[in-house]
């Protein structure tokens, strides 16, 4: 089966995060053995209190809000946009999505239906429910495959991590409902 090739690059990032190194070690056939080292105790310095970075809004693309509580997995779909008529706008969790819903009127929303001590599911009822918010075209991604849940909405997409790019941009650069996810 072929992978995306994140898997590596994302457990060296998030192993250097926590202070740590991922390592290989590889013998022709043989194989190759992959390790993680991590410290013991790991000291979280300013989680949270970093304010939000303003973007400016480029009129000549279309905004997307991107909701995902893990840095490295928001900033993976952000770079699959950039080079895209979508400008990313990155929201670590639902306050900050709805302060960016009251600064952007986004073209879609991508939302992790499993953000950490967050009801997602009620944000996204409440989403679909306001008729300010309701057109908006959201792309569920999470690593738990209940799209029966995400097919209640219109104009909804479900993914399982990790999403690609061809799964984000599908069909033709364009976010639709339709593509590669369920």
């Amino acid at each position: 089966m072929k992978g995306t090739g994140l898997g590596l690059p994302l457990c060296r990032r998030l192993a250097r995060l926590l202070g740590g190194e991922v390592s290989v070690t590889s013998e022709v056939g043989i194989g190759s053995v992959f390790a993680a080292t991590l410290p013991l105790h790991f000291e979280v310095v300013g989680v949270g209190a970093a304010a939000p970075i303003e973007m400016p809004i480029e009129a000549a693309l279309m905004p997307v809000i991107i909701v995902d509580d893990e840095a490295e997995l928001r900033h993976i779909m952000e770079k699959y946009l950039r080079d895209s008529r979508y400008q990313p706008f990155g929201a670590r969790n639902l306050r900050e999505a709805r302060e960016l819903l009251q600064r952007v009127r986004p073209q879609a929303i991508v939302l992790d239906i499993m953000l950490k001590g967050e009801d997602s599911w009620r944000w996204l009822i409440e989403l679909k429910s306001t008729p300010a918010t309701a057109h908006i075209p959201v792309i569920v991604v999470t690593t738990v495959a209940d799209e029966r849940k995400a097919w209640r909405w219109v104009r909804m997409r479900y993914c399982v991590k990790p999403i690609s790019a061809e799964q984000l941009l599908f069909p033709n650069s364009t976010l639709s409902r339709h593509g590669a996810c369920w």
